[in-house]
């Protein structure tokens, strides 16, 4: 099932957009929509029409995708040119793009509910691991407010292709490490959640990409265009390098020195882990 624990168990390794993925330096000396739009034209554009009917355009807020749509429209229509728009999508919503949900996602008052119903449920040696403060008569409003919290913790170790789980196998490379039996109760408790979830017939959100990364179910719905994006997730790199042949990025840079940069990247230690022997940062 999409809320399976057992996704969480393999690990997932990608600091970089694809190698495959082709990166377009736009240069910063003219108006970001007008490169962008020049771009497009260069690249799709024929004598009789503009067709970017194949072609998902992704930008940082939904705001900067109206404002590029409204762009081309308004070239086409003051040419006299066809157009077949593109669709547009958030870096944020871009996941759903490129996989087929199999259920109804979860809201965030379901979540939040779903965690409360999860700590009702797990052994009380567990809950008061996790909030020595809650006792088991303890009003909903009062562990809603600790779920909020686990629902953030969920949100960006997930986002990042890690679990309670994975946090807990690494911990065990940790010598002394004091919060072994923390994690193993937080464990517990996510899969109690998953489960609730599963059993009600929703999935959650971050948990059904996990397994879109996982079962390698991701495919490109056409031409995959990256507007200035920065700050992509763990899940959503994965998701894109299964797809990097059709993924384009376009940054608002000269590449001349951002190319050795990026060549350069592979030398550096991934996050969070200490520089191997000899590590030298490169210069330019």
């Amino acid at each position: 099932s999409a809320a399976s624990p057992d996704l969480f168990t393999r690990r997932h390794t990608l600091h970089h957009l694809p190698m495959a993925a082709k990166i377009e330096y736009l240069g910063w000396q003219h108006p970001l929509l007008n490169r962008v739009v020049s771009y497009l034209l260069d690249r799709y554009a024929n004598e009789s029409t503009l067709d970017l009917n194949n072609v998902l355009l992704v930008t940082p807020g939904g705001r900067a995708g109206r404002q590029l749509q409204q762009a081309l429209a308004s070239h086409a229509a003051t040419s006299g040119t066809p157009f077949l728009a593109p669709t547009t999508t958030t870096i944020g919503s871009l996941p759903e793009k490129l996989y087929r949900p199999q259920r109804p996602f979860a809201d965030e008052l379901t979540q939040s509910l779903s965690w409360v119903k999860a700590l009702r449920s797990i052994n009380p040696e567990d809950l008061v691991l996790l909030a020595p403060g809650l006792a088991d008569d303890v009003e909903d409003a009062y562990l809603l407010r600790f779920a909020d919290s686990l629902v953030t913790l969920h949100q960006e170790l997930t986002g990042e292709l890690m679990s309670f789980a994975r946090v807990l196998e690494l911990s065990g490379s940790m010598q002394d490490f004091p919060e072994t039996d923390r994690w193993r109760a937080l464990v517990n408790l996510q899969n109690c959640y998953l489960a609730l979830l599963d059993r009600e017939g929703f999935w959650d959100l971050q948990t059904a990409r996990l397994r879109a990364v996982e079962n390698a179910e991701c495919h490109s719905p056409g031409d995959i265009i990256l507007v200035g994006t920065a700050d992509i997730n763990g899940t959503t790199r994965a998701m894109l390098e299964s797809v990097s042949s059709s993924v384009t990025s376009l940054v608002f840079a000269p590449g001349r020195n951002l190319t050795v940069l990026i060549q350069s990247a592979a030398s550096f230690p991934p996050p969070g882990r200490p520089p191997p022997p000899r590590f030298r940062i490169p210069s330019f």
